[in-house]
């Protein structure tokens, strides 16, 4: 066994946390903006390198080949029929292609790192950019009384803010939610990540907050009755200090004026957004602007509905857009109804696994999902790591194909 590093109380007794993987995969976490082809792009595509350095090799899997084979087609149509050979467009698709199949091509790696050493690395990321956030709140002398210039004016201080880095705020938030027994830090690393979250003023993040602790509490429930009664007394202490602290933090929000108001600002956009009926959006507003968006994404998929466009973004197929504005109409945009249903497919594989195997990380799967209807997720760098080192693992599970094994052949030959 492999005595690595580990921090007494933080961790489970019975696992090994190597810190050297932690601090790796928080690197290839970090947020990086670059520029490729004339267009500014928020991506830490780093984890490309563990392709070629896997030092546990590499596995078969037939569903990964099946899906690059489709996005080769899908590519191949969208070149004859959306490119008209344009060199810049041609070379943004190619580009979009490859940066999807390197998260495509992790499922084909044994990854060396374990569940827990990935998961802490997301949040430890998830703290330091919410730390980042809070600093460059105070240094800036921003105030919560003009929220919109929060929102605003932090995107010059900080990468990807507000959105784009949401969804591993989100779901950092939840991990470190389902380990509040394990020590008092847990707590308290979950009020700083969802303080940056509520500064972030992002509807859809809070969405995805709310229905993922839904989520959480529900499993929390099933999986006690699952577990002897040996474990029900941490759960039952982690549930009693997240009452204590939310009834401090919901407190301490109606006694500040200015978190109050600004919380209620937040809350009645909500509320208004819920109640409209679709017919009377305002167009003028945000969610005018993704109904008509999204009803020009589907007007160019008819063109080419099984493949779409080859990975052609909206940027480039839709004039004046530059985001799909949610990562499901992007992936139908790019790779038509087939490409859709078999994102779809990995993504219920995920929520089939991890509900059995971390009540966190399920819940902040759920929440990422929500999230994912109205911002992209996956199609960023650091969502990409999120989803395919966590399907990486889910495939990992699954118990080897079984051999029939003829008895006059040696064992050796029959494996």
């Amino acid at each position: 066994m492999n005595h690595a590093s580990t921090v007494p109380g933080i961790f489970s007794p019975v696992e090994r946390v190597r810190i050297g993987q932690v601090l790796l995969y928080a690197l290839l976490l970090v947020p990086i903006s670059l520029t490729i082809a004339g267009d500014g792009v928020s991506a830490n595509y780093l984890f490309a390198t563990l392709l070629v350095v896997a030092p546990l090799g590499y596995r078969q899997n037939w569903h990964a080949v099946a899906y690059i084979g489709f996005m080769i087609l899908a590519l191949a149509v969208g070149v004859v029929l959306f490119s008209h050979l344009d060199g810049t467009f041609l070379l943004r698709q190619f580009i979009s292609f490859t940066l999807m199949l390197f998260g495509v091509l992790l499922l084909f790696v044994r990854l060396n790192v374990r569940l827990e050493e990935f998961l802490l690395a997301t949040v430890v990321c998830a703290v330091g950019y919410s730390l980042t956030a809070m600093y460059m709140f105070v240094w800036g002398g921003f105030s919560l009384s003009d929220l919109y210039f929060v929102k605003v004016g932090l995107r010059d201080f900080i990468t990807d803010w507000p959105q784009r880095y949401a969804g591993v705020l989100i779901f950092g938030f939840f991990v470190a939610l389902s380990r509040w027994n394990r020590s008092i830090i847990w707590p308290i690393v979950d009020l700083v990540i969802l303080a940056c979250i509520f500064l972030t003023f992002v509807r859809a993040a809070w969405m995805g907050v709310a229905i993922g602790l839904v989520a959480y509490l529900v499993l929390l429930l099933f999986n006690s009755r699952r577990n002897d009664t040996g474990t029900r007394g941490p759960r039952r202490l982690a549930v009693l200090v997240g009452l204590g602290l939310a009834v401090g933090a919901v407190s301490y929000t109606a006694l500040n004026k200015d978190i109050a108001a600004a919380f209620g600002m937040l809350v009645d956009t909500m509320v208004e957004t819920v109640q409209t009926d679709p017919q009377n959006f305002n167009a003028g507003e945000s969610a005018g602007q993704r109904l008509d968006l999204y009803s020009e994404i589907l007007q160019t998929v008819e063109g080419n509905p099984l493949t779409g466009t080859g990975f052609a973004g909206a940027y480039l197929v839709i004039a004046g857009e530059h985001s799909s504005e949610g990562q499901y109409f992007d992936v139908l945009l790019r790779t038509g109804v087939v490409g859709l249903i078999i994102y779809l497919l990995f993504w219920a594989k995920l929520l089939r696994y991890y509900p059995r195997v971390d009540s966190g990380v399920a819940a902040g799967l759920i929440a990422l999902f929500v999230f994912g209807f109205f911002h992209d997720t996956t199609k960023l760098s650091y969502g990409a790591l999120i989803f395919f080192v966590l399907l990486n693992k889910a495939y990992a599970a699954e118990p080897p194909a079984t051999v029939k094994r003829v008895p006059s052949v040696p064992r050796a030959c029959a494996e």
